[in-house]
Parts: C-alpha cells; sequence; structure tokens
C-alpha cells in the first residue's frame, strides 16, 4: 500500500544481512583469540582465562570496556 515502507523494509532485511555476516566475522575472530588467551593465560588466572568459553566472556568484557583494567593488571603480574 505505501511504497515507501515496503523501500525500508527491503533496506533493512538487506542490512541485517550484512550485520549477520559481520557478526559471523566477529565471533570466528573472538573465538581464535580466545583459544590464544586461554593457551597464555589459563594457567595463570583460571578465572578468566581457564576455558575457552570463559576466555571469549572475557574478551567480550575488553571488547566493550568493561572491567579491561583489572583483566589487564591481572595479566600483566
Amino acid at each position: 500500500m505505501i511504497p515507501e515502507l515496503r523501500v525500508i523494509a527491503v533496506g533493512f532485511v538487506t542490512s541485517l544481512r550484512a550485520i549477520g555476516g559481520l557478526a559471523l566475522l566477529t565471533l570466528m575472530v573472538v573465538y581464535v583469540y580466545a583459544v590464544l588467551g586461554w593457551s597464555l593465560y589459563g594457567d595463570d588466572d583460571p578465572e578468566r582465562w581457564g576455558d575457552v568459553a570463559a576466555s571469549m566472556l572475557t574478551l567480550f568484557e575488553i571488547l566493550t570496556l568493561e572491567g579491561w583494567i583489572e583483566i589487564y593488571e591481572r595479566a600483566s603480574e
């Protein structure tokens, strides 16, 4: 009924595909760095780097800048 609404809906669906690809790429990069962090810091700080899931959560905290100073200080000891 409203042609402008169709343009907006098509643009929204097209952008969702691009966002999905970007999210998948980000997840893959975080996974690779989580494995690296687990192997490097897993023995020193098992609470944050003890397994891959905890490492991914720690990397998410670093990406969002939530408590990254504590993580950095603990890793640099």
